[in-house]
Order: C-alpha cells, then sequence, then structure tokens
C-alpha cells in the first residue's frame, strides 16, 4: 500500500487530460456552433455562447508577448514543484499538475486563435471554459493542501490528575 500515493498524480494527470481534451472539443463546438455571447438576449444562470476573451481574467488586456513568456515560466516552475512534490505531498503535486493542463488549454487557445474561447457564461457575466475550471481547482487544492505546516501541531497540554 505503500506505492498508492504515489499514483496520485498520475491519476488525476489522466483525468486532467481528459478534462482538457473535452475542452478542446467543446472550444471548437463552440466557435462553430454557439452564438456571440452579444447576441444572446435572455441569461440564466448558464448560458452557451461564445465569448472571445482576448486578455486574461476578466478580459484585461495583456499582449501575448508578454503573457506568453510570463506563462511559460510559471508553467516551469509548477512542473519543478510537481515533480519535487511528488513523493512527500502528492496532493500538492497533482494540484499543480491541475493548473498546468489549464493553463497549457488556455496558451494554446491564445496561440491559436489570439483568443481564449470561453463558452460557459454564468449568470450573464462571467465567461469560462474547462481550461479555468481546471486552473480554478489546482489553485484551490494547492492552497489547501499546497504546503505542510513546518511547525508541528503542538499537542494538548495534559491536565494533572488529581
Amino acid at each position: 500500500m505503500q506505492g498508492r500515493p504515489l499514483r496520485i498524480p498520475f491519476v488525476v494527470f489522466g483525468v486532467g487530460v481528459g478534462i482538457l481534451c473535452l475542452d478542446f472539443f467543446l472550444k471548437s463546438v463552440a466557435l462553430r456552433s454557439f452564438p456571440p455571447e452579444e447576441t444572446v438576449e435572455q441569461w440564466s444562470v448558464l448560458t452557451l455562447a461564445v465569448h472571445r476573451n482576448p486578455g486574461i481574467a476578466f478580459d484585461l488586456p495583456v499582449s501575448l508577448s508578454l503573457l506568453f513568456p510570463v506563462t511559460v515560466v510559471i508553467l516551469l516552475f509548477l512542473v519543478r514543484y510537481a515533480k519535487k512534490e511528488r513523493k512527500e505531498n502528492p496532493l500538492a503535486s497533482s494540484a499543480a499538475l491541475v493548473v498546468i493542463l489549464g493553463a497549457i488549454g488556455n496558451l494554446w487557445d491564445r496561440i491559436w486563435h489570439g483568443f481564449t474561447t470561453d463558452y460557459f457564461i454564468l449568470f450573464g457575466h462571467s465567461a469560462i471554459n474547462l481550461s479555468d475550471v481546471l486552473i480554478l481547482t489546482g489553485i484551490l487544492l494547492l492552497l489547501w493542501v499546497g504546503r505542510p505546516s513546518d511547525h508541528p501541531t503542538p499537542s494538548p497540554p495534559k491536565v494533572p490528575k488529581k
């Protein structure tokens, strides 16, 4: 049973790759078949429409010439972190792999199309795709399990018996 935790990153990576492939498929379908976001008149909790995001989160404008090298540096850092944590903290390693996969999905979109294709419009405001979900899930998981405490949790003081 000792080897099982080491499999966690590989299982998570496999599931993440599956989600990334589904994201690529949905982006392709969205670009061919979904209406542009601007033409949707009635919004619901979840609307399927195409939103072309030329920047980063929340449509913040960032040129690809700046975004590409910054993304590569972050990806290299995450790859190093995932490799380093694989044995000691497999959940943290898995979380880093999930962020990596999501970032690759959006980076590929930016390189290929010049924008990130979002196709889920939430509450008529937030446009996301499955790569965004991977990134957010990975970051939240990293925050939860990313670094084991350097200080051991102190045991409660023993109360002397009377």
